[in-house]
């Protein structure tokens, strides 16, 4: 009995030890969320973005995406944003990987990019029409 004991503990210490190396394979892909920003739409819907470092490995995610140069807190929180580029796109990493992008994210110093999960194309379209429009004033 106290053999089977020791057995179960240690098989419950190697899932304990797997759910982490799990979870942390999972922010070393995705990253993880620096803070959250909220856009209001036509009709006050509101779009929560999910903010990230530019440096972010993304999946293939179909998003929609502002690309922001942004002053954090301390606490992480945005205090500050200026919008580069708002877009949709069907895969995010392959945007965001491609060279020209990259050399204009760098020269607007871009050092964020808010991410609105949205499978539906037509939508997505309509929430960067709608997004572009009432934040021109944010442009840079």
């Amino acid at each position: 009995m106290r053999k089977f004991l020791i057995f179960v503990v240690i098989v419950n210490k190697l899932q304990l030890l797997l759910y982490y190396v799990i979870i942390y394979y999972i922010i070393l892909q995705k990253g993880i969320s620096m803070a959250y920003l909220t856009f209001t739409g036509y009709k006050t819907e509101d779009y929560l973005f999910d903010i990230y470092k530019t440096d972010t490995q993304f999946n293939g995610n179909s998003v929609v995406y502002i690309i922001f140069v942004a002053d954090f807190k301390d606490n992480g929180d945005i205090s500050n944003y200026n919008i580069i580029d708002i877009g949709e796109t069907d895969n995010l990493n392959e945007l965001i990987n491609n060279t020209n992008k990259q050399d204009y994210l760098n020269k607007m110093n871009a050092n964020a990019i808010g991410v609105y999960q949205c499978g539906d194309y037509k939508f997505r379209k309509y929430i960067v029409e709608t997004l572009t429009t009432l934040y021109k004033s944010k442009f840079i």
